[in-house]
């Protein structure tokens, strides 16, 4: 194999479904992520709306995510990301910023698609006064695998 082919850049998608629950209560979750990634490093950009009865959260999220593990058919992840949050769709008011982290467990399906179940735990500033935690399982597509 050539040094090319090892530090080729993958470009993905990773749509997922879940679970959110916090210090109030929990929801649904829904979200995008978009990743490029060399090897067992990557960043990502990840967007998520979190909704419930009583509120709703919009994330938007970004950091570096490492895969550890070094077999052909499961792998693990952490990632550390900054986010911004924002409560609801309202047009008025601001949002806050935070910090997330989370890992998770990743099961190639073929070639260009893997099966990944993820949590992260959100710290948020004074704003929202409270953190969250999610629990999502999705679907990743390599766009050039």
């Amino acid at each position: 194999m050539s040094c090319y082919s090892q530090s080729r850049q993958l470009l993905s998608v990773y749509i997922n479904a879940g679970a959110f629950a916090g210090n109030q209560n929990g929801g649904l979750h829904t979200g995008i992520d978009l990743e490029a990634r060399n090897n067992k490093f990557g960043l990502f950009l990840n967007g998520a709306v979190n909704v419930n009865n009583e509120k709703s959260i919009i994330e938007i999220s970004v950091g570096p995510r490492w895969y550890i593990g070094n077999t052909t058919k499961v792998s693990g992840t952490i990632e550390p990301a900054f986010g911004f949050y924002r409560r609801g769709f309202e047009r008025s008011g601001g949002g806050n910023l935070g910090i997330n982290f989370g890992g998770g467990i990743n099961y190639v399906l073929s070639v260009k698609t893997e099966l990944g179940l993820k949590a992260k735990y959100h710290l948020l500033g004074a704003y929202f006064g409270d953190s969250y935690g999610d629990i999502y399982i999705g679907l990743r597509y390599y766009f050039n695998k």
